[in-house]
Order: C-alpha cells, then structure tokens, then sequence
C-alpha cells in the first residue's frame, strides 16, 4: 500500500515505462523502440502515454475524449482510428497488442512493464484519503469527540505529505448519510464511489488500560490493512494513530511539528478536540466557542489561536475579534521571529477577507505572505495562495492579471496531482471569460467530476454552467445543470451549494417562466435537513418562484427580504432589479423607480448587473407612457453588449414598442439582432407575432401567437397575453385594427 514517490526531474525510472523492447518517457513524451525514436502522431502518441499512466484500469472513452482530445467534439470514429494508429505503430515492430478494448466501457494498456513508477491507482503524484467516522465505544461522554473530531486530526496530520490528497469531514459524513450504520462495506463503497477516494480509513474506539484504543483498518486496491494503536492522552492517540494510518500508506508523518499543534493543557486539549468534532459536524457556533475556550485555557499556544483566527476570520460577525486577534499574534511572532506563523496569520486574514469579498482588505495580507515565504510551504499552500490572488485581482477588475495568478496555481495543482483542485480553479476562471466560454468551461469541469466521481466538485462545477447557460438564454439546460448539481449537494449534505443551485433554477424559470419546476427544487431544498446557511439565496428562489407564477405580492415580499439579507453590495445590485420588478408588478411604481435611482453604480461588478437596471427603467418609463424615453433606456442596455439573454429582452422590447408605434421596419430590425439560438424562445415568438401584425400580416400574427402558447411549458401568467390568442384570430376574421396597448413589456410579463 506504498504511496507513490513525488516526481522529479532527475528520477528516471518515475519518468520511464519499459514494455517489450519499447521505452515510453512519460516526461517528454517520447517512444523509442530498441533506443531508437517511433514516429507517432501527437493525438494517438498522447493516447498512449495516458492509457499507459492509468493501465491498472479500464480507461472510459469519454475519459480519452476529455483528457486527450481536449473535450472537443470529435466522433467515436477519430478515436477508434487513434487507436489503430497506436496498435499499428506498436505491431510494426513485431509486438504483441498492448490495447485492448473492453465492450461498451472503454479501453486498457495490458502490456507486462518493467517499472512500478506508476502505483495503482495513481498518476505517480498523490492519493486521496477519506476517513469514516470512527466507531465510539468508550460509553463516555466526554470522550464523543472521538466520533469525527479525531479522524478529521488524523486526516490533517497525513495531509501534511504532499501524496496526501485528503477528503474533508462534511464531505464524508454527506457521502454517508444514507447508508446504514451496520454495513461498513456499503459505507466504503459509497465514500469511494462519491468522492473518489483511493484509500478509506475506519475505526473502533474504546477504552483500555492504557486509556484509550484505536483499532482501524484501511482499505485500498481491493485490499484490507489492520493496526491498533493505544494512548492515555487525546493528542498522543491522534497521534500515534496518523504515524500507524501513515506507515501503512507509505507517508511519513513529522512527529515534532504536528506534536506542536496540539494544546498541552488537558482542560484546553478537551475544548479543542471537542471543537474539532463540532467543527467536523458543521455546528460552527459550538466550534467557535470550543476553539475560544481552549485559546481561553492555552493563551500562549500559537496552533490553537491560528485554528480560532481562522474560524473567526471566516465569518462576517466575528470580523472585529479577527483582528483583534490577529495583531496579538503578529506582536508575538515578531518579537519571537516566528515567520511561519505570521504567513499563517496573515494568510487566514487573507482568506477571510476573500470569504467576504473585501478584495482591497485581502491585498495587503497577501503581499506579507509574499513577502515573508520562504518557498518551503508545500504546493498546495502556493495554489491557495494564487487563487486567492486571481480573485482579489478579479474583484479590481485586473482580469489579465487574475489569470496569471490562475495559471500559476493550477501549475502547483498539477505538481500534486490535485486534479479536483484543477477543477476548482477551472470554475473559477469561467467568471474571467466571455459567458460562451464560461458556459463551456463549467461544463467542462462537470465532466472531469463526473469522471472522478467528485460529487461536491460536480455540484460546484453545475452551479456554474447553470449561471452561464441562464445568461445565454438556454434555459433548459441550464436548469437540467441546477438539477443535477442539486441531486449531487443532496447525496453529499452539502446544503449550502444545494441553496445555491435552487437559486439557479428558480432564476432560469423566471426568466422562462416555468414554476412548477421551481417549486419542486425548493420542495426538495425543504426536505434537506438542517437550517439555511445562505438565508438570502433561499429568499431570492422563493422571490423568483413566485414572480415566475405571477403573486407579485409574495415575490415582492420575498425580493424585500432578501435584499434586506444580503451581506455585501455586488449580491445587493444583483437583487435590487428584481425587488424592483416586484413592486412595479404591485403597483408601486414609484417605489420601484426609487429603489433604482437611489442604487449605487459602483457596485455593478458585471454588466448584467449594469444593464437590468436599465431595463427596469425601460418598463417604468413604458408604464408611464413614456416610449421615446424608454427606447433610450433600452438603447443604453443593448449599447453595454450584454450576454444573450439579457441582449434578447432589451430587444424584444425595441421591437414590441417600434411594433406598438407603427414601425414595423425598425421592429423587425430589432428582432434580426436577436442570436438565432434564442429565437425559439417564447417571449421572442410572441414579439414576432406583435411585429407581424404592426406590418398588417394579421394571419401570421395568429399564427406566431398560436405557436408563442403551444412553445411554453407552462400557462403564463398574464391574461394579456392569453386574450391577444383571441384577438389575433378575430382580426383575422373580421379586419386588422389596433391592438390594446400593453400594460407591461413582454420581457417581463410574457
């Protein structure tokens, strides 16, 4: 169960697969047979590097698709001939196959080679670690810490080599949730199955002589691994258990530095591990007043102030005590030249700040981590340090240097092999692109989730392409994406990024007006156990719910209190339209119209955010009769270039107001600049009817308008549009005449 060694670049035999008579160098990519270079093509020459690096298994076609062809869309064609061009540059010179294809699943690298460089399972980097909750047996209160709060210490510890890739706590116990406590193979399965660990740790604790027992076992590669440790002290059994758990996996754990971040005072060391076990439950009020308790009892013991700093940073209502905090500790590491902790302070303040999108607050700490590192943190320290530097740059609006920052933290990701970090960061650069190219990236991450069996990555990575694919006006996809993101936070207890995608659902059915599909993700979200962690977000979906069914009053109640509830300004800018729209479907135009000339323009992070106020002035000022001013408004909107969908409201808007005044050309030239991709959409189909029948073509008009009723999944909401149905086919019958004047512009309302 020996872990890989670490790549370098003077260790050949990790670099080099000897098979047959065949050399493949899996640094440079070269292949040589007998010493001499085989001529291959790129794409099949990348194939069989990457069936080499992962021949303990089956590789899945989509796999090859993804890793090799880029996600490009290529036919199952291309590949087969990628691999006959494989076969044949290997068979030329006498070898027997060394792929071979498995029905329906995929392909294998089969050949006998002459390294073990590669372990199974692994790509020579790292392994990923999960830790069941250990099984208390000790009868004691006292001693239910042992539940989670250990394994999550003895996780952290193994995380402290590299080849460690380990899955959190909250992660393992939502994998979990579901499986009955009395089949601890069932649990295995599933942990592995959900977040693609490649070892899982369990154990019994109970009391012993010499105070308390663990016995665990690891299971790895089909295999099953025992070892029993015993301790009279909390922090000596976490110990000793991370140093048996660790020899078995091939680390090796530093005995002195993480003996160091323990508390050595027993009444501060039971705070602090019951801390840890709150902490592990997610019950973050308990662990907060747990981490400040045994900083209370151990003032002077550096670890458990880092564990309180970073809790207290993390939170919005702790801010003060953060800092607070902080500048103790930063007297104290200077006057003892203690430079790791001060990297470690200011970088908990710099990713706090960060939690709460104070970008400008966030900077000067990390340029003293710059400052103080001496480059022997470890990779994965350096990557979280760059993301972190990618979104302060991101908020200044410094999006060139934001990606530079990105690329250096996915480098030190693939020097660990983190490839679900990768994946992160991948969503994270989706919001420095075009929306097109967010969309494609998000799903793009959705589909190396899938492949690696992260769940709480796919639900992130869907979260994503369902905010992307919304602003592009493709709608049912984005909510099959809020769908299945949701599916994957349930199945892992993620509630808070399940509250997000109810968010993303509830806004693509707004904007295409679906509320029986809302209303079952937010039933779903109510079936979730627990308390709403982003109150807010939660509002917001019920505000969109309603506003998609047309109780304006609920919507606008709903809107009110979400507005009231968001924790930072750019969050504010985003509700601030919709509350808007509420209102003015109430009847309280002008209290919407105040609500957005009183907004501050600074906190328009997006152009989204920039045009929907624009075009909430364009329906006020449509309801107060004001066309010329309206067509201006919505002129400025279309002017900022926004992404497709909101593009497509400003100009069903143009066109429904030319239509409206009798010019039927400048109608339809509005709608000629709507993306072909989004014509079939409803509101578009409605407005093409408008425009037919301001160019005196009543019987298309009926004819658009039937279609307009037939294209939505659902009856809308607004009885205008109901009864131009029967309108256009009266007319159609009897004369072209005037139509009655909108109440509210179909963008809104249709």
């Amino acid at each position: 169960m020996d872990l890989p060694r670490p790549l370098s670049s003077n260790d050949e035999a990790t670099q080099r697969v000897r098979f047959g008579r065949f050399t493949a160098d899996l640094e440079s990519g070269e292949l040589r047979f007998d010493g001499k270079p085989v001529t291959m093509q790129p794409q099949p020459r990348r194939l069989l590097l990457h069936l080499i690096r992962h021949r303990h298994r089956v590789v899945s076609k989509d796999e090859l698709l993804e890793e090799v062809f880029g996600g490009r869309e290529v036919s199952s064609a291309a590949l087969a001939r990628a691999i006959t061009k494989v076969r044949q540059a290997i068979e030329s010179e006498g070898s027997c196959c060394a792929v071979t294809a498995v029905q329906r699943v995929g392909f294998r690298f089969v050949a006998n080679v002459s390294t073990d460089a590669l372990a199974p399972g692994e790509d020579g980097r790292s392994v990923s670690v999960a830790l069941l909750p250990f099984d208390d047996a000790t009868n004691d209160a006292d001693s239910a810490w042992v539940r989670s709060g250990l394994p999550s210490l003895v996780g952290e510890m193994l995380e402290s080599d590299r080849r460690i890739s380990l899955v959190t706590m909250p992660s393992v116990l939502g994998a979990v949730a579901e499986v009955p406590a009395d089949t601890l193979a069932q649990r295995v399965a599933r942990l592995q199955q959900v977040t693609g660990a490649a070892a899982v740790v369990h154990a019994r604790v109970a009391r012993s002589p010499a105070g308390l027992q663990v016995d665990f076992r690891l299971f790895a590669g089909g295999k099953v691994a025992t070892g029993s440790v015993a301790e009279s002290r909390p922090a000596d059994l976490a110990l000793a258990t991370a140093k048996a758990v660790g020899a078995l996996l091939g680390c090796a754990i530093d005995d002195e530095a993480a003996a160091a971040q323990l508390p050595k005072d027993p009444l501060a060391a039971e705070a602090y591990f019951r801390g840890r076990q709150a902490a592990a439950d997610e019950r973050f009020e308990l662990a907060l007043h747990l981490f400040q308790l045994a900083h209370h009892v151990e003032p002077d013991h550096t670890a458990t102030a880092l564990r309180l700093l970073q809790r207290l940073a993390a939170r919005t209502e702790t801010r003060a005590q953060a800092h607070t905090l902080a500048a103790d500790l930063i007297r104290r590491a200077e006057s003892a030249d203690d430079r790791v902790t001060l990297v470690r302070v200011h970088y908990a303040m710099a990713h706090g700040q960060t939690t709460h999108h104070l970008p400008e607050e966030a900077a000067p700490h990390l340029d003293q981590v710059m400052a103080l590192s001496d480059g022997r943190e470890g990779a994965m320290f350096w990557a979280n340090v760059y993301q972190l530097r990618a979104i302060v740059s991101h908020a200044r609006s410094r999006y060139e240097e934001a990606r530079e920052h990105l690329a250096r933290s996915r480098q030190f990701c693939l020097d660990t092999g983190d490839r679900a970090k990768l994946l992160w960061l991948m969503l994270y650069e989706a919001g420095l692109v075009t929306p097109e190219e967010g969309a494609e990236l998000a799903m793009k991450a959705a589909r190396g989730a899938r492949q690696i069996g992260r769940q709480l990555t796919l639900a992130g990575a869907c979260n994503n392409a369902s905010k992307s694919l919304s602003r592009l006006g493709r709608l049912a996809e984005a909510v099959s994406y809020a769908a299945e993101g949701f599916a994957a936070a349930a199945a892992i207890g993620s509630r808070l990024i399940a509250e997000s995608l109810a968010e993303c659902s509830a806004f693509a059915c707004r904007l295409a007006g679906w509320p029986a599909i809302a209303q079952r993700t937010l039933a779903d979200l109510d079936a979730l156990p627990g308390a709403p962690y982003q109150e807010h977000f939660v509002l917001l979906a019920r505000g969109f719910w309603h506003g998609s069914r047309g109780d304006w009053t609920q919507a606008a109640a709903f809107t009110g209190r979400a507005l009231d509830r968001m924790p930072f300004a750019a969050l504010r800018a985003y509700v601030l339209p919709w509350h808007a729209e509420a209102l003015m479907f109430c009847g309280r135009d002008d209290e919407a119209q105040a609500l957005i000339d009183n907004d501050d323009p600074s906190a328009y992070a997006t152009t989204e955010y920039k045009v929907h106020p624009l075009l909430m002035c364009a329906a006020l000022a449509h309801r107060r009769g004001e066309r010329d001013a309206a067509l201006a408004w919505l002129g400025k909107a279309v002017a900022l270039g926004p992404s497709a969908m909101w593009h497509t409201w400003a100009c069903v808007d143009i066109a429904w107001l030319n239509a409206e005044a009798g010019r039927s050309d400048e109608a339809a030239r509005a709608l000629a600049r709507i993306d072909a991709e989004l014509a079939a959409l409803p509101v578009v189909i409605a407005t093409r009817a408008r425009v037919r029948h301001a160019a005196g073509d009543v019987r298309s008009a009926a004819a658009l308008h039937r279609r307009y009723i037939a294209a939505r999944k659902e009856p809308g909401w607004n009885p205008y549009f109901e009864d131009l149905a029967a309108e256009y086919d009266r007319q159609a019958r009897e004369g072209l005449q005037p139509l009655p004047p909108t109440p509210f512009l179909p963008s809104r309302s249709c």
